[in-house]
């Protein structure tokens, strides 16, 4: 391997910070959602104008008409048997929002909380599955849970025991024969609970992308009036020398801070790179807990796997890669190359 990439790979272990590092002096800071970073060469000719940071996230859409609660309490419900009246608090909510729910269960029998769908519940589709996540704190035990209105039916998620700190809580359900939906946190047992929640979050997908609502800016856009319909987010790019990824030979090292853990069961595209007809992919596999490179070449791709250590949501995870016309090899955190034979070049490149 070139003394460019072994450089590179010191440089990036030396770097305190999270930073993305496409090939000799040229330096990203990036701070990426759970599905990676997706480059399109060629665009810039420096990357220094990321140097404040950038959050790269797949294109979503978010069903929750209200989830950062600017439309007050509209849409949403204390459960029966919960003590207080369901108030708005407008300071020290989730993601540097000023706002979010709170609900004070009495005790009474398990399952008190709130919930979002009343008075207009969230149309689904049947056979499609679907992931609430909500950030929530306070104190008591509570979990997440999808009920599927119309034609019965649900899911629950893994219950969560509540502190000063926000967390985000999620569940993946499959609407079978329903076509509308609430969404509830509820308490575990009969327990007198204080239920902060916020950043209500609703997708027609089987896993929980980063938050989003139409007021974030570039790329997020409400799809009717704000805080009173759904929202929507681009999928986010970042441009890069072509140079930097030739088909024949290049390289890179990225700092990964997933959203979720090792024991997200999905494939994961960390690093798409389009090259000609076809492209250059990271991608780390959640059942096996692999790191993958894929390069092209005639006949198929050709691959190298490294295994990945355990890591939990927001952990910093080191990757280097690199690929010349007859070897490609990757690092994981810091650990030995490991080398794969590549293939043909297309074109003899």
């Amino acid at each position: 391997m070139s003394a460019a990439l072994r450089e590179m790979r010191s440089n990036a272990r030396r770097d305190s910070a999270p930073t993305l590092c496409v090939g000799a002096g040229a330096l990203l800071r990036a701070r990426g959602g759970s599905h990676g970073l997706w480059l399109d060469p060629p665009i810039g000719r420096s990357l220094a104008r990321h140097g404040a940071g950038a959050a790269v996230s797949e294109a979503s859409i978010n069903l929750v008409y209200n989830p950062r609660l600017g439309g007050g309490t509209t849409g949403y419900l204390k459960d029966i048997g919960t003590e207080s009246s369901l108030d708005v608090l407008t300071s020290d909510g989730p993601l540097g929002q000023g706002q979010f729910l709170r609900a004070i269960t009495n005790a009474s029998s398990g399952g008190q909380g709130l919930f979002y769908g009343a008075g207009g519940q969230i149309s689904v589709s049947p056979g499609v599955a679907y992931t609430f996540s909500v950030w929530v704190r306070g104190t008591g035990a509570v979990f997440p849970r999808v009920g599927f209105v119309s034609g019965g039916g649900g899911a629950s998620g893994p219950s969560v025991t509540l502190s000063a700190t926000w967390t985000r809580v999620q569940v993946t359900g499959i609407a079978t024969a329903s076509t509308n939906a609430r969404l509830f946190i509820e308490t575990t047992s009969a327990q007198v609970a204080t239920i902060d929640a916020g950043a209500w979050q609703f997708e027609a997908l089987p896993y929980a992308t980063a938050y989003l609502d139409g007021s974030m800016g570039s790329g997020y856009a409400w799809s009717v009036d704000a805080d009173a319909s759904v929202s929507t987010r681009a999928a986010g790019r970042i441009g890069v020398p072509g140079a930097l990824f030739g088909l024949a030979r290049g390289g890179f090292a990225l700092w990964w801070r997933p959203d979720d853990g090792t024991s997200f069961p999905r494939e994961r595209a960390l690093l798409h790179v389009p090259v000609g007809d076809d492209a250059i992919t990271l991608r780390h596999d959640g059942a096996t807990n692999v790191v993958r490179l894929s390069v092209p070449a005639i006949g198929g791709a050709s691959t190298v796997e490294v295994p990945a250590p355990m890591f939990a949501a927001a952990d910093d995870v080191l990757i280097v890669a690199a690929w010349e016309p007859s070897t490609i090899a990757v690092s994981v955190d810091g650990g030995a190359w490991v080398r794969g034979v590549r293939g043909p070049i297309p074109g003899g490149a």
